[in-house]
């Protein structure tokens, strides 16, 4: 049989379970699930027995053709499991659920010059939804042993190995300060370091399948299980290892993350930035790469704006729409989805005073949208001379030409074949390098630039002017 190895990626929006045969980065079977949350008693959490129902009979289906020798996860960020020897203590709070912002004052929030960790609303900042929980029932929270971030949730689901790893706890938890590569003074003011266990770097050697787990599922029990990461964090790890120049990595899926590489350099001796700065009211962070290095960071939920601005799915926008809803003078603001980005305060309006918009002219709406968005967030990271482009909207013909309008002094670079997938395939099998990135061919313009650069500018001044009204 052919020996592969099995990546489960946990996105907030989709589940992929993938095969990779071992001396390749090319997938030879995809199964996907539809994530989905569930109504927990007081507050809405992931349906993690679905997933891993899911997931193990996947993982038993492809065995009986695939020799699955290494295994490893990725997963979307703001989640934790409370767990004891028997299993979880509380169901997984879903960080989209309002309820968790109910502590108010009585949440201990560090500083924002501690942890480089935005106050967000509802469950972002992971910390409030599990200091909302030992608040809900203090007895039940005293049987936690473990709080594990959710990529090792599944990690110890399936070795029985309790771990940490940095990229999902440096993830605007409040939980790390990324300067000093250490615990918040959350975690001790709440008496819980002794309940994060040791940190393993993601890609590294978890050990063996649980033997029960592979006596039942019929799986290879000599089968490696590896350290898990956080999903956006993954992307990043083929320019890290190939780093070279001043460089912008956006990953796409339900949030567009702008991960700025190098940011290390970017820092003085007392932690300030000289080179584009950090603003916590814009949704800004620093993350943690892999290495513990400090990322700055800027995103929004582009993938779900994206959707909501276009339910149709449409994807036949062109720029010759674009140019004809500039003329129209469309109404385009942010934001549409509840949570993240750089505008939270204001909401989304997408409409013209004449008629309705087709569903054609809601997709290039929201392509522009997206474009427009991703180009303020450029803007607040500083000048980088690349943007690498992962995801789905890498393949978005149209986004990339108007970002290229907009970026003039920016190389954009495509990268279809790259991803969380890839990323974690070089981790885990502790590849040293990486080749260079798809290059997406350069297009010509095919629409009014100076139109899309005055529009661009009446947009960013009505964001100024919606903040001072």
């Amino acid at each position: 049989m052919l020996s592969v190895d099995a990546i489960l990626d946990i996105g907030k929006t989709n589940i992929k379970l993938s095969l990779f045969p071992t001396d390749t980065e090319i997938s030879v079977e995809v199964r996907k699930l539809v994530n989905r949350s569930m109504q927990c008693n007081a507050y809405l959490a992931f349906d993690t027995d679905r997933i891993w129902s899911w997931f193990i009979a996947s993982l038993t289906q492809l065995s009986a053709d695939y020799d699955i020798d290494r295994l490893t996860v990725c997963t979307h960020g703001a989640a934790a499991a409370l767990v004891d020897d028997q299993g979880l203590v509380f169901a997984i709070a879903d960080y989209e659920d309002r309820c968790f912002e109910s502590l108010g004052k009585a949440y201990p929030r560090p500083a924002f010059a501690e942890t480089y960790s935005p106050a967000l609303p509802a469950g972002l900042n992971l910390g409030r939804s599990v200091h909302w929980l030992a608040q809900l029932d203090p007895d039940r929270f005293a049987r936690v042993q473990s709080i594990l971030m959710y990529p090792q949730y599944w990690i110890w689901r399936l070795t029985g190995v309790a771990c940490s790893e940095v990229t999902s706890l440096g993830c605007h938890t409040d939980f790390w300060n990324p300067l000093l590569g250490d615990f918040s003074s959350l975690v001790d003011d709440c008496r819980w370091r002794d309940k994060f266990p040791p940190l393993v770097k993601a890609g590294a050697l978890v050990g063996r399948l649980d033997p029960v787990l592979s006596t039942s599922a019929h799986l290879n029990p000599a089968c490696s299980v590896f350290n898990g990461i956080h999903d956006s964090n993954a992307s990043l790890v083929p320019y890290i290892l190939n780093a070279s120049g001043s460089a912008v990595v956006l990953s796409t899926g339900t949030w567009f993350i702008l991960a700025k590489l190098g940011g290390v350099a970017d820092l003085t001796d007392n932690g300030e930035f000289f080179a584009g700065h950090i603003d916590e009211a814009r949704d800004m962070l620093l993350n943690s790469n892999f290495n513990g290095e400090p990322v700055p960071s800027s995103r929004f939920m582009g993938g779900r704006e994206w959707q909501l601005i276009n339910p149709s799915g449409n994807k036949d926008g062109s720029w010759a729409d674009v140019d004809r809803l500039i003329d129209m003078e469309l109404s385009l603001s942010p934001c549409f989805a509840e949570t993240g980005g750089p505008f939270p305060t204001e909401m989304g309006v997408v409409e013209l005073a004449s008629r309705a918009l087709t569903e054609v002219e809601r997709s290039a709406a929201a392509t522009l949208y997206i474009a427009l968005m991703t180009d303020y967030c450029l803007s607040q990271l500083g000048p980088v001379e690349t943007l690498y482009i992962e995801g789905p909207v890498s393949h978005n013909r149209l986004f990339i030409q108007l970002l290229g309008c907009l970026q003039t002094d920016l190389k954009i670079v495509a990268s279809p074949g790259t991803g969380t997938s890839t990323g974690l395939l070089r981790l885990m099998r502790d590849q040293e390098g990486v080749g260079d990135p798809v290059d997406m061919p350069a297009e010509s313009i095919e629409g009014d630039d100076v139109g899309l650069l005055n529009y661009r500018a009446r947009w960013r001044a009505d964001r100024v002017k919606a903040e001072k009204a």
